[in-house]
């Protein structure tokens, strides 16, 4: 059964929120590009809205998640710590990259960001230090 108004079947109807939420970053990114496209200076805002939008769409997996199962269930605090944390790892790497010219000292500084990364993420979801 579909539903001709909206061109879709019943049954993805729980999801239609989040094409939506999808049609409203995608039309803000490009209101925002076309504003800043001409500035030079403005390439580190493109940059960090960037890295915000690649870390909102990594968010709305557990949130999907949370829509479909009870196994995953995350409150508003650990959204926030997850962007928070999301949010520096993208800087940070953008950082060394940015400023480190040797290759190997590059991608060996990303490695260690990225270890440390995972292990406040394992820590954070499991405990292991406890």
């Amino acid at each position: 059964m579909t539903i001709k108004r909206l061109g879709c079947s019943v049954a993805s109807l729980p999801l239609m929120p989040y094409y939506f939420l999808w049609a409203k970053i995608v039309s803000l990114q490009r209101v925002f590009f076309i504003v800043l496209k001409n500035n030079p200076s403005a390439m580190n805002l493109k940059r960090i809205f960037r890295h915000f939008l690649v870390v909102l769409l990594l968010l709305l997996i557990p949130l999907m998640a949370m829509q479909i199962t009870d196994q995953v269930n995350w409150s508003l605090i650990d959204f926030l710590v997850m962007m928070t944390l999301l949010m520096s790892v993208f800087l940070g790497v953008d950082m060394i990259w940015q400023k480190v010219p040797n290759k190997s000292k590059r991608f060996g500084l990303i490695a260690i960001f990225l270890l440390i990364f995972f292990m406040i993420w394992v820590e954070l979801a499991v405990g292991i230090l406890d």
